[in-house]
């Protein structure tokens, strides 16, 4: 019964809370981690929790948890019945003459029954086995009385959790097989059919012999006084509370009926305020949950807010040192290109006289439209025309150079290892008009 994680169905909510009110840890994330281990199976989880100690330390508490658990303080209803009701003098006055006799057998019979629970009381309580022993007396009812009494195969403390758990009455029936009025009230009353349909209907049953540990266990934390005997165990201010116990020999199954009717009828109401309880409860966890998705939704919103920020402060701080970087490049290339030139420049040969012999003069016109002139040596190479339109402020760094007419590319960029011919040697003749292209544009 998997959930995405950080959410519960509603089924575990319920059983979230129900495991707490019924385990009383505060800790809700560890009842949580509980619950997820148990596969949110809650009666395993429950049984875990009650027996995470050693067996001795498991008998001590779960007798502790039994007197804890069922409160025995609250005034219960009492409902005590007589097997022998004297009708008429005879009547009375056999009831006067054989009441020595009951009186002194009563008697004996508790003081001997007072000593045997004495000397069985190390090996009753020695014995952690309580499933065992309610299925052992289920089996034995069952072959004695043939009826299919709805008992609960648990221990009475799993009995009183799952009460707790499902918000409802709990009938505790303590069977002593050697009280004179047991074997009468269970064939005539306590299992005819309409008592055994309305437990089904109304409550849960659980019961036990008191000759058997478990049995002999409730019996002494339950203090009953006489059998058969009967008591409604519910959910009264959180905590489960004995509210009605019914004692000695009952004349019908619709009086036992009517009495159980009575009891759930006056004690309703506790369960239905433990329901609103709960309810509120699981709207409250319910909302916190809420609460607490949309809080962490929040988060990662404002988380990823901050992490698409610091990205873009990362990119534009990148952005602006590699534009720094290119313009120092730049400024550097610059300053390299403009160190080359004044190289350049300084092998350029200084400037023929006007009509001096073997002396061609050039005009050139820049792409800026400004027109340049000068003279060169007819057998000078053709590179010193390079190096001076390269190192005029005006012509661009990377161009070309061309005849007028007819067009004709003038090879004078020098391209080691050897260098351009000479003016005479490419046939430019003593004036010629030259024009300066700008290879980027």
């Amino acid at each position: 019964m998997a959930a995405p994680s950080g959410e519960l169905t509603k089924s575990m909510q319920e059983k979230l809370v129900q495991f707490q009110d019924i385990s009383g840890y505060e800790d809700l994330d560890r009842c949580r981690e509980i619950l997820a281990a148990h596969n949110w199976d809650l009666e395993s989880a429950v049984a875990t929790v009650f027996a995470e100690a050693s067996p001795s330390v498991v008998r001590q508490q779960r007798s502790e948890r039994l007197v804890a658990t069922v409160n025995q303080d609250y005034r219960a209803a009492d409902y005590v019945f007589t097997n022998f009701r004297p009708q008429g003098w005879i009547g009375f006055g056999l009831h006067v003459f054989r009441w020595p006799l009951a009186f002194f057998f009563r008697t004996f019979y508790n003081v001997a029954r007072f000593a045997i629970s004495l000397m069985r009381r190390n090996t009753m309580t020695s014995i952690a086995n309580p499933e065992g022993d309610v299925r052992l007396f289920i089996k034995q009812f069952r072959d004695t009385y043939g009826a299919a009494a709805p008992f609960l195969e648990t221990s009475y403390n799993q009995a009183l959790s799952r009460a707790k758990t499902d918000l409802r009455f709990l009938l505790v029936y303590l069977h002593n097989p050697s009280h004179e009025d047991t074997d009468d009230f269970c064939r005539r009353v306590f299992c005819s059919e309409s008592v055994i349909s309305w437990i089904n209907n109304n409550m849960l049953l659980w019961g036990c012999s008191v000759q058997l540990p478990e049995g002999h266990k409730v019996s002494r934390t339950l203090q009953e006084r006489t059998y058969p005997f009967m008591c409604v165990i519910v959910l009264r201010e959180n905590t489960m509370t004995v509210v009605a116990r019914i004692l000695g020999q009952l004349e019908s199954s619709d009086q036992l009926i009517s009495i159980l009717e009575t009891v759930k009828g006056d004690n309703e109401g506790s369960l239905r305020a433990a329901r609103q309880k709960r309810e509120v409860d699981l709207a409250n966890q319910t909302i916190r949950e809420q609460q607490n998705a949309a809080y962490e939704e929040s988060l990662r919103a404002d988380q990823e807010k901050a992490r698409r920020r610091r990205e873009a402060e990362e990119l534009k701080r990148k952005e602006e040192e590699e534009a720094i970087r290119r313009a120092e490049l730049e400024a550097l290339e610059i300053e390299r290109r403009q160190q080359e030139k004044l190289k350049l420049a300084a092998q350029v040969p200084d400037e023929p006289p006007q009509g001096h012999e073997g002396a061609i003069q050039l005009a050139l016109r820049l792409p800026s439209g400004k027109r340049i002139d000068r003279r060169f040596l007819s057998e000078q190479s053709m590179k010193y025309l390079y190096f001076y339109v390269l190192c005029h402020t005006d012509a661009p760094d990377n161009f070309e150079i061309h005849t007028t007419y007819p067009r004709r590319k003038i090879p004078c960029e020098p391209v080691p290892p050897s260098d351009p011919p000479s003016f005479k040697e490419f046939g430019l003749a003593r004036n010629e008009s030259l024009m300066v292209t700008d290879s980027d544009a």
